[in-house]
């Protein structure tokens, strides 16, 4: 069970990060919600087959069997799939700029409950540092660009 929830912890964490990268790039390109959408979903899609992917081959070179290496990367894909698609569920309802304000703040949420739950509000708030880090730098790419 412990593999179990450290695969989902590394999914739910992984996919709001990436999402705040995707949300802020298109923030700072003013993209209409079909193009944010479209963005959104497919990464949700690779990052979630990458995360899985890449935790199958890490659970096989630490030597687990290939039953656990697949059920861990199985709840990896869920967890990076379902966290991403709940986060955006503002965009499909409410167009943007608005919506991307809504799901920076249901990740961030999501990102600090993780923190917590893994070990403690100190934790909660490094997780939001880290995904803040990168939604900044992914909307300052986006201004640039």
């Amino acid at each position: 069970m412990k593999k179990i929830k450290g695969s989902i912890a590394f999914g739910i964490m992984d996919g709001i990060v990436t999402l705040f990268g995707i949300l802020l790039a298109m923030l700072a390109v003013q993209a209409d919600q079909k193009v944010i959408l479209v963005a959104a979903i497919a990464a949700a899609i690779a990052d979630s087959t990458a995360n899985a992917s890449g935790y199958h081959v890490s659970e096989e070179a630490n030597r687990k069997s290939h039953a656990t290496a697949l059920k861990s990367s199985i709840f990896c894909f869920f967890a990076t799939l379902i966290v991403m698609l709940f986060t955006l569920l503002p965009v499909l309802i409410i167009q943007p700029p608005l919506s991307i304000y809504l799901s920076f703040c249901l990740g961030v949420l999501i990102l600090f409950m993780l923190g917590v739950y893994i070990k403690s509000w100190k934790v909660g708030i490094e997780y939001i540092a880290i995904g803040i880090f990168a939604g900044v730098i992914c909307y300052l790419i986006g201004k640039i660009l």
